[in-house]
């Protein structure tokens, strides 16, 4: 029974996971996590990067649900910072599979960059 409490009670909350995901992208990507997951008012998406607002969703499953309300909402709120919006899918347990979706004008003028 020990065994069991000591491991239920080592067990990280998923709300802990999702804030140690999003700092852990922030240093990968050389931004800034947001407080709160960008539940502030002045502080919206997840992560700030230079040109970008990132919003992260995370899975445990195989497939993500990915709907127009979450597009809309990283846009309006990148383009509220004077930024490009972008959306991190991250299939848990695997980062080595992490997904950025952005809008396709972006891609083409990132395209045009190289």
């Amino acid at each position: 029974m020990k065994d069991i409490e000591t491991r239920l009670g080592s067990k990280k909350s998923k709300k802990t996971q999702i804030l140690e995901h999003e700092q852990s992208l922030a240093k990968k990507l050389d931004g800034v996590a947001q407080p709160n997951s960008g539940a502030l008012a002045h502080r919206k998406g997840d992560v700030l990067l230079d040109t970008f607002l990132l919003d992260s969703k995370e899975t445990e499953g195989v497939e993500i649900r990915i709907s127009k309300k979450d597009l809309t909402k990283v846009s309006r709120e990148a383009r509220e910072v004077n930024r490009r919006p972008g959306l991190v899918i991250t299939f848990e347990n695997d980062h080595a599979n992490e997904w950025v979706m952005i809008p396709l004008e972006t891609f083409s003028e990132l395209l045009k960059l190289e």
